[in-house]
């Protein structure tokens, strides 16, 4: 087995288990998420994932179908209110696009643009 395949499927596994536990990855809307601590906590350690998610499945079909599940999760319950909101569904969208995603993802991908430049 490869060892990229492996290590990809070992640690999907453990962030699909994550992500399906927590409710919002913006934290609930009384906190405000656009200070820096908060910054730190929840959009640095996020955004960080979905980049090596994007470096795991550039090229790894397999890899990305096992991602797309989490993908569609992180871009479906994160709230675009606030700027680490924003930041999160941004590398959301880079990770999707320049992995081997499918058709149902890059249109969600898509729209998640569409409502970027609706907000000016």
């Amino acid at each position: 087995m490869d060892l990229h395949a492996s290590g990809a499927a070992q640690f999907l596994t453990m962030l699909h288990v994550h992500v399906a536990n927590m409710h919002s990855f913006t934290h609930s809307k009384s906190v405000a998420c656009d200070s820096h601590d908060k910054w730190m906590t929840v959009c640095c350690p996020c955004t960080q994932v979905l980049r090596l998610l994007r470096v795991l499945g550039k090229g790894h079909a397999d890899a990305s179908d096992q991602m797309s599940d989490i993908l569609a999760q992180v871009a479906t319950n994160t709230e675009g209110a606030r700027n680490a909101g924003n930041a999160i569904l941004y590398e959301c969208v880079q990770t999707i696009m320049g992995v081997e995603s499918v058709g149902g993802l890059r249109t969600l991908a898509i729209n998640i643009l569409g409502r970027f430049l609706a907000n000016r």
